[in-house]
């Protein structure tokens, strides 16, 4: 499958994959700043997402950088390319406090679904993401406002995972954008 970039509003883009990365753009005077929500699936698909952002920069006609990811949750197929692009472009990571062990040792998930150590079936790339240390935490319903006036907000929603967290963007032009991570809304609720 090809990654494919899409727009979902001014300056917040979604890449298609098994497990889709939410690409947030913040402008400043002599750069692009990139925040993600998540990364794919496969540990193979890093440089991938880097080629979509160089690709994206390039419209912009600017110089870029990955600023941030924002970890929904600590499944391996949300995670899986994190670590190479924290190595690769210094980026930081952002987790909850709930997700964070996981982030680190990955095997702490594993037997959360295998009731102990895990079966050597299950110990392969796809269940277990290569740790990421030194994550930074995230409270659920805090904010993050960039210098081009975009707001980030944590949104508790725990349920698939324990510290799972959606990323709700409002953009300077007051659209909304919501990352859901796995979650399902009753349409009462989005009322």
């Amino acid at each position: 499958m090809d990654l494919k970039l899409n727009e979902i509003s001014d300056n917040v883009y979604y890449i298609s994959d098994a497990t889709n990365v939410g690409i947030i753009c913040e402008k400043t005077y002599s750069h692009l700043n990139f925040y993600l929500v998540d990364t794919c699936g496969s540990p193979d698909r890093a440089s991938d997402i880097l080629e979509i952002l160089e690709t994206l920069a390039e419209k912009f006609k600017c110089k870029w950088k990955l600023k941030a990811i924002f970890v929904t949750h600590s499944h391996a197929d949300h995670i899986s390319c994190c670590a190479f692009l924290k190595e690769k472009t210094q980026c930081q990571i952002f987790c909850t406090q709930e997700e964070r062990g996981n982030l680190e040792k990955q095997t702490y998930e594993q037997a959360v679904i295998c009731g102990g150590w895990p079966l050597p079936e299950l110990q392969a790339p796809f269940y277990q993401a290569r740790p990421v240390l030194d994550a930074q935490l995230i409270k659920p319903e805090s904010s993050l406002l960039l210098c081009d006036g975009t707001k980030i907000t944590f949104i508790a929603l725990p349920g698939h995972h324990f510290g799972m967290t959606g990323v709700l963007v409002k953009t300077v032009s007051g659209k909304e954008v919501f990352f859901a991570a796995v979650s399902i809304f009753d349409s009462d609720r989005m009322k």
